[in-house]
């Protein structure tokens, strides 16, 4: 489940999955990562005025299983 999120909302343990500008244009190396510390978030709003957080990606109280998953119903 992704959403598109202010950076002012960002908190640790958000997984960012997609920036509003090329990676590239930012100091990040990776595409898609953890938020771990307020220093990240501090340099991520540096660049960006929104992200996408992935939140089956994220860590604690920001990890939400996809409710429109189910598990396949086996028969016979």
């Amino acid at each position: 489940m992704v959403e598109k999120v202010s950076v002012q909302n960002l908190r640790v343990g958000m997984f960012v999955a997609e920036l509003d500008r090329p990676w590239l244009d930012t100091p990040f190396l990776l595409q898609g990562f953890l938020m771990e510390s307020d220093g990240e978030i501090e340099t991520l709003r540096q660049h960006c005025k929104h992200v996408v957080v992935d939140y089956l990606r994220s860590a604690g109280d920001f990890q939400r299983s996809n409710p429109i998953w189910q598990p396949e119903k086996r028969v016979g």
